[in-house]
């Protein structure tokens, strides 16, 4: 399908996803779009999602107050695209799939180049943070797919990347929806949009496979916060949650105690805080843990000593 500026206008190849964040917004759940209607018909919230295109450093999405308006911003988009295909490609090519064959080390090999193109991604999407730059297009990115390996993980990041985008959506439509004001911005009102988001993207029937994709996509949300903050300390939030805290209260809040199911998502968030302790240099306990769990709660403590050492 051919793209243009008039069709999908932006700077980068994320643009491509702009109809389908729409779609996907509105048809997450049967009868969302209903709810939806009547926020706007109530004046909860104005008719549309404005899209944002300046070449500035990420900007996360938000609300409008006064207009009621929800922001999303192109380049904080591209940001969560290349985060989560990253984390997801490494984290399914270097270590899932050596541990499914017992030849799983505790090491990471980024030695093929499909992993050597999500980390260079990732170190793009990284530098997002402080400053703009073009996204090359010989990166992984959803308009272009280099070969079927590449086109097979861009499709799955997609469909995760989707889910990210309306979760934040829906956290973004509770402020408006249950008249939170924005003068009083504080970590219980930034929880109870956590909620509100959570338990319409999740229900407890859900099938298996539609709950486990959603999960996915929740805690890969989470730990890209981990990546947007400008040190390692602002783990430790005043206006919101701490990070550490909303990553561990999603997963206690979606039950993931089925480790025969689960098990990989709480390694995949372990993987994530492990990413975050490398790049600044922060020691954890070389102790052999567990399971993935008991790893999980010792990272929180590192997280602890972390925050108490401010």
């Amino acid at each position: 399908m051919p793209f243009s500026n008039e069709t999908h206008p932006g700077n980068m190849p994320i643009r491509v996803l702009q109809h389908n964040i729409i779609h996907h917004f509105e048809n997450i759940r049967h009868g969302i779009i209903d709810e939806y209607r009547e926020w706007i018909s109530t004046g909860q919230i104005k008719p549309g999602i404005q899209w944002r295109i300046e070449k500035k450093q990420i900007k996360p999405p938000y609300v409008k107050i006064d207009t009621k308006e929800l922001v999303l911003q192109e380049v904080y988009l591209a940001y969560v695209w290349g985060i989560t295909y990253s984390l997801f490609v490494i984290y399914e090519e270097a270590i899932q799939k050596k541990m499914k064959i017992r030849e799983w080390t505790g090491q990471i090999d980024i030695d093929t180049p499909l992993l050597k193109d999500a980390e260079n991604l990732f170190n793009w999407a990284l530098s997002l943070v402080t400053r703009y730059s073009d996204w090359d297009k010989s990166l992984p990115n959803p308009e272009i797919q280099k070969n079927d390996n590449e086109e097979f993980y861009i499709r799955r990041v997609n469909g995760i990347f989707l889910d990210i985008v309306t979760f934040n959506l829906l956290h973004e439509c509770a402020h408006l929806a249950l008249n939170h004001n924005a003068c009083e911005k504080n970590k219980e009102l930034e929880g109870e949009a956590d909620n509100f988001a959570l338990n319409i993207l999740i229900k407890p029937g859900d099938p298996e496979e539609e709950k486990l994709t959603k999960i996915l996509a929740i805690i890969l949300s989470y730990l890209s916060n981990f990546f947007a903050i400008k040190g390692s300390r602002e783990v430790q939030q005043n206006s919101h949650p701490d990070l550490d805290t909303r990553l561990h209260n999603a997963l206690e809040y979606l039950g993931i105690d089925q480790p025969q199911v689960f098990d990989c998502i709480w390694y995949l968030a372990c993987f994530g805080c492990r990413v975050f302790f490398g790049i600044n240099n922060i020691s954890v306990e070389s102790e052999e843990a567990n399971d993935s769990v008991d790893l999980f709660y010792r990272y929180l403590g590192t997280f602890d000593k972390l925050k108490n050492s401010k």
